[in-house]
Order: structure tokens, then sequence, then C-alpha cells
């Protein structure tokens, strides 16, 4: 069974996918599925798939919550990997150098804070959390998790 991992936007899970040579990766990129009328549906189904296809040895997902939701009813095993509070200014930056649209930028900046909480409040026996520090991507922790 490929090892799931539920990245934060900003994470640095398209840059693990795009450099990782070693390691068989599937990052499952949430945009087409979310211009779906049936999402989350749609992108559930397509996490089963990635995973019950057994070709990758790590499958990256978004941290939407209607999806650790249905990850954790199903019995997935996953890490869930965000930065902590105090790290908004970096983590916009980072939606900026990526070249998300100011739009976008900013409804990530106001759902900040209150989406990390929601992830940190996440206690289910399945769900393993690594909380980056400051400066830190998923490809400087990955070998850890």
């Amino acid at each position: 069974m490929p090892y799931l991992i539920a990245g934060f936007p900003g994470v640095g899970k398209s840059h693990l996918y795009a450099h990782a040579s070693s390691v068989r990766t599937f990052d499952l990129e949430p945009t087409p599925f979310r211009k779906q009328p049936d999402w989350p549906d749609n992108y559930l189904i397509a996490v089963e798939d990635v995973m019950d296809d057994r070709l990758y040895d790590l499958v990256l997902v978004a941290t939407y919550p209607e999806v650790i939701k249905v990850l954790l009813e199903l019995g997935y095993m996953f890490n869930l990997v965000y930065p902590d509070e105090t790290q908004k200014d970096d983590y916009v930056a980072r939606y900026r150098q990526r070249g998300n649209s100011e739009v976008g930028v900013q409804t990530l900046a106001d759902m900040f804070e209150s989406n990390v909480a929601n992830l940190r409040a996440i206690d289910h026996p399945n769900c393993q959390h690594t909380v980056l520090k400051p400066g830190q991507y998923l490809s400087d922790v990955i070998m850890a998790l």
C-alpha cells in the first residue's frame, strides 16, 4: 500500500512530486476535481483508485476537511503535514511565488489560521501529524515520516 500524505497548501507537494526520482510519487492535485459538480466524491474516488493501483510508493493529497473526514472514515492511515499558525506570512509569500492569483492568495491568507487549527485538532489513531518548522518543506522531512 502506498504511503499517504495529506499536505497543506504550500508545503511543497508538487515540488516533491517533480523531484522525487527515487520514490514513485503521485501528486493528486485537487483543482480539476473541485471544478466538477461531484466534488469531493470524484477526488476521493481518484484517491482510492491511486491507492488501490499500488503503482506508487507515495501519494500526496490535499487537506480539505471533507477529504480528510472521508479518508478517516474509510480507514486510511496518513500523515498530515502542515505549518504552525505563526507562519502565515511565509506561506502567503509561497502562494505568490508559485503563481496563485491575488484572489487565491487572499482566500488562503484569510483562512490560514483556522485551517491550521482545524488540522491540529484532528485526533485520530490513523492520522499522524507533522508540523513544519519555519522554512521547512515536505521534502525536508519526508525521510523522517
